[in-house]
């Protein structure tokens, strides 16, 4: 973030023009950042977060939590209560499990002479206790025994009155298992799910196989399997959507530019309330946010994604009035095209967070022909030997697009494709165009721009306009000026630019406002 500069915002934030479709998209970026493994797609997890958002309980192997929140406790005991003995008997006989078998123990005879244990039983085997030497023949059919076939480790977690921190569903304890509860999704749902190794991706459980209690209990497995219970849940309520009660208000803004090796590059500006976000309000303080973005083509495939921890630190000597921003930027060189764009920003002191999306048409300015790019708004222009794009400058966004009062206004942009003449001079003209959309324009100078000032003709709509000569194809342009008296108010600033060799003319446009 750049300590150096500090802009006002305007007090009335942009809010989103569809909450639901933002909290769609930010849970778009939880996905990938927690439930990928490659960054551009998601896991089963993913698909359930992204339809129904946080879960409000969350027990994993290796990190068991008990159910305590008195809605979750209500949802696992209903689904608890509603298992037949046999059912609760195999999820607790496979969680506790330590054998590798997929078989049950069998007696060879009636008199109990010898067992087969088919593959390899661990140290948890011992004869049913409820099971006398003598067996009889009904034991050799290869059914399961209703309250007769258990271990001793099956006999003691069912001692257990009730099944905390495991899932309602069959699940060998060397498997790595989650599962999410959701007590205001279709009455209440619990959905279980598995990976095959630890940090892989994670799908929906299968049903158990092989042993006998496994197969008696089969159907009641199927009518539970966990995406039989997220289709049933769909039906009755496909999404769920909670409105953000303490959402982190900030500004974003993006345009792009021609980039390098065919591509364009898109810069995108976020602003971020300092006295959001500092303790310290008033002094000297550090915080960090989280800021998010991810790139989708228009087929909602994600091409980038990137969730960095930023710091923001403000000066000893820096009184921040209310309203201040904090102001970053991230440049991205992306083939031209149709996007969508989502940016988030989390303050993880407070666990507050704010998104936004929108669609956006990323120019390809190396095609042949007169061509400019987006208008960059912007708080100060500076002239840096270092900078390696923008022509030597250093241009310091604002996210905002809002000026205070009497605060010069700021704009740069890029000029593409120019023709030179037959001593190979290029000659341009520039129009910049403000029209008020609300309020009313007065006492406009310019404080600094590129080119021979043409002049300024100041009516409802003020123009003002610059020549240029030169021998380069390509320019970087940025236009600095005073508003004088302008109070409050919307303006939209057009830049015509016309080729003065070939009278071929282009324009793009953008808003402001000042505060």
């Amino acid at each position: 973030f750049h300590r150096a500069f500090w802009q006002k915002r305007d007090p009335t934030p942009a809010t989103p023009g569809n909450e639901r479709l933002i909290g769609h998209y930010r849970r778009i970026f939880h996905a990938l950042e927690h439930f990928s493994t490659d960054g551009k797609t998601w896991d089963r997890r993913g698909d359930v977060y992204i339809r129904y958002g946080e879960p409000a309980f969350v027990s994993k192997r290796g990190k068991i939590r008990y159910e305590m929140d008195t809605d979750v406790v209500n949802v696992k005991e209903r689904l608890l209560m509603s298992l037949p003995p046999e059912a609760r008997q195999e999820i607790k006989a496979r969680a506790t499990r330590l054998r590798t078998s997929t078989r049950d123990v069998e007696i060879l005879s009636e008199t109990a002479a010898g067992i087969s244990v088919g593959d390899f039983e661990s140290i948890d085997f011992g004869l049913n206790p409820n099971r006398g030497l003598t067996a009889s023949i009904g034991d050799e059919t290869g059914e399961y025994v209703r309250g007769a076939e258990l271990t001793s480790r099956d006999m003691m977690g069912m001692m257990e009155i009730t099944i905390r921190g495991i899932p309602l569903f069959p699940i060998d304890s060397t498997t790595e298992w989650e599962y999410w509860i959701y007590p205001d999704v279709a009455g209440g749902i619990e959905i279980a799910f598995t990976a095959l190794h630890r940090g892989g991706d994670y799908d929906y459980p299968d049903i158990s196989q092989g042993r006998n209690l496994a197969r008696f209990n089969q159907r009641i497995w199927q009518e539970r399997r966990p995406e039989t219970v997220v289709a049933r849940a769909v039906t009755v309520q496909p999404d769920r959507y909670v409105k953000p009660g303490n959402a982190l208000d900030f500004h974003y803004a993006a345009a792009s530019f021609r980039g390098t090796e065919g591509r364009s590059r898109l810069e995108v500006y976020f602003g971020v309330p300092v006295q959001d976000v500092l303790e310290n309000k008033g002094g000297s303080g550090e915080d960090h946010l989280e800021r998010g973005i991810a790139l989708f083509d228009s087929t909602w495939t994600p091409i980038f994604r990137q969730i960095v921890t930023v710091p923001v630190t403000l000066d000893a000597d820096g009184d921040v009035e209310a309203g201040t921003l904090a102001i970053d930027e991230l440049a991205l060189q992306i083939p031209p095209g149709r996007y969508y764009l989502g940016v988030q920003i989390n303050h993880p002191a407070t666990n507050r967070r704010g998104g936004y999306t929108r669609e956006l048409i990323v120019e390809d300015y190396q095609v042949p022909g007169l061509r400019i790019s987006d208008i960059e708004l912007a708080g100060r222009v500076i002239e840096d030997s270092t900078a390696t794009t923008k022509g030597g400058l250093r241009v310091v966004p604002l996210p905002s697009h809002t000026y205070r009062r009497g605060q010069p206004i700021v704009i740069y942009y890029e000029v593409y494709g120019l023709s030179s003449d037959d001593f190979g001079q290029t000659r341009y003209r520039v129009d910049y165009r403000i029209k008020p959309l609300r309020g009313k324009l007065r006492g406009i100078r310019v404080i600094r721009a590129l080119g021979r000032l043409l002049g300024i003709e100041e009516k409802a709509i003020v123009t003002i306009s610059y020549e240029r000569v030169g021998t380069r194809l390509d320019e970087h342009n940025y236009l600095e000026i005073d508003p004088g008296d302008t109070k409050e108010g919307r303006f939209e600033l057009t830049i015509s630019v016309t080729d003065l060799n070939t009278q071929i003319s282009i324009q793009k446009n953008t808003v402001f406002n000042i505060h």
